[in-house]
């Protein structure tokens, strides 16, 4: 199952969240009402605009900080030990990261404080539910957080992923833990303002006990060359940022068109299969995602077959699995509407449920795709994976609009399992054949 100690603890995560789920999702039904589930799980939605202003960071961090990690190490005391020219070309690509992610996270602050105010104001319920005072906290703390990522970044692709993902592990438990506490005392819309700092005082711990030798050394002034961002970076950032602004519409956007177009209640519903779906999405991903590391430097060492051998096994178990899942909770929604289960309701009906799912694991193919692609510190077609996301979020808001949930799941399948995968399968053949062929390479 090529299950290490990295995948392990991600797919723990992600685990411990879907079998945490039902608990949560009972414990939000006895002390929610359908409205406040519906402000609850579209705050998460509007929070997501956070990946507007990534712009392609996280891809890029891993990828350079992977090619340099090859010729570094952690020494037995936390520092960093290895060729001095890589750790002052890491510690240039962390110090840059540190200030862009420092001047980006005061403007999503404040355009989710006022995204989210101007959303929420308009709803009918609005005056019924208690969300100004939690939405003002959860927009400072997310842009918080958020200004952390590039630490848990770097530390991946300096192949720290196992420690890192086992923080999150620890992360996830605690997290669900202060929910669980926070719901039966009356905490409501501060529910996901406790589970951020939960989140927050995790990574903080992290980041300045164990590693504090290791981003003490990341965070001096270079000595030696540096990355120039124009020349080294750039290239290949532009194009990831950009695909990721619109990747927003093909995926986040959903959860806040239910509300917007069709009412709360729904939105609460849809929310609360959604935050499954992506659950098992992540830890589906783990499969690949923990592999960066080590395919960036199987690339820069040029060991294609290597390369090749490892992304097509990792990638196929984690379909498997994706499949799998998908398709046991699909079988359990049906039998809550079966039996007329009281919490029923509390769920989409089984057929948006059903587009929903696989919608996901074409997108966890893609997603698989890209990845192999940026390993090579390349992202090719950006034309066209902006057109697709376009498409697909237009798609969304239209049906959305006429036809509430299940418009938007139908928009969300059609896209992604009829048209966006066949296109882009196509597309990664044609990358793979056309950067091996440049390297004179028949490691195809």
């Amino acid at each position: 199952m090529e299950v290490d100690r990295a995948v392990f603890y991600a797919i723990a995560s992600r685990g411990w969240q879907f079998l945490a789920g039902p608990i949560t999702i009972l414990m939000i039904a006895s002390y929610f009402t359908k409205e406040v589930q519906g402000y609850f799980y579209t705050f998460g939605g509007v929070v997501a605009l956070q990946m507007f202003f990534e712009l392609g960071f996280p891809q890029v961090i891993i990828n350079f900080a992977s090619h340099e990690w090859g010729k570094l190490a952690l020494a037995d005391d936390g520092s960093i030990e290895g060729d001095a020219d890589a750790l002052s070309r890491l510690s240039s690509l962390f110090r840059a990261s540190m200030i862009c992610f420092a001047a980006v996270t005061v403007v999503l602050a404040l355009t989710i404080l006022v995204v989210g105010w101007i959303m929420f104001s308009r709803d009918e319920h609005s005056d019924a539910v208690n969300w100004k005072a939690p939405w003002i906290a959860l927009s400072i703390l997310s842009a918080i957080g958020f200004s952390l990522s590039p630490t848990l970044i770097v530390l991946e692709g300096c192949d720290q992923v196992r420690n890192v993902y086992k923080m999150q592990f620890v992360r996830a438990v605690l997290g669900n833990l202060a929910v669980w506490v926070a719901i039966p005392l009356g905490a409501a819309l501060w529910t996901p303002v406790i589970a951020t700092v939960v989140r927050l005082v995790c990574e903080c711990y992290f980041i300045f006990v164990p590693y504090r030798k290791f981003f003490r050394a990341v965070s001096s002034r270079p000595t030696g060359p540096v990355l120039n961002w124009r020349r080294d970076i750039w290239p290949f950032q532009w194009r990831i940022g950009f695909r990721g602004l619109f990747s927003y519409f093909s995926a986040s956007l959903m959860s806040p068109i239910v509300f917007v177009y069709q009412d709360a209640v729904a939105a609460g519903q849809f929310g609360l299969v959604w935050q499954v779906l992506n659950a098992i999405y992540g830890a589906c991903g783990a499969w690949v995602r923990t592999r960066m590391s080590k395919m960036g430097t199987l690339v820069a060492k040029r060991e294609f077959q290597e390369l090749d051998r490892m992304f097509y096994r990792v990638s196929t178990i984690g379909l498997s699995v994706m499949v799998a899942t998908c398709i046991t909770f699909v079988v359990f929604d049906w039998a809550l509407y079966y039996f007329n289960s009281p919490y029923a309701t509390r769920m989409l009906t089984p057929l948006p449920t059903i587009c929903l799912a696989f919608g996901m694991t074409a997108a966890m193919a893609m997603e698989y795709q890209g990845l192999y692609m940026h390993a090579h510190q390349r992202s090719p077609f950006l034309v066209t994976g902006i057109a697709c996301a376009t498409a697909s979020g237009l798609l969304i808001w239209w049906w959305g609009a006429w036809f509430g949930v299940l418009g938007v799941a139908v928009a969300f399948f059609t896209m992604n399992m009829l048209i966006n995968l066949p296109l882009w399968t196509y597309l990664w053949h044609r990358f793979r054949r056309e950067y091996y062929h440049q390297l004179g390479s028949s490691e195809i």
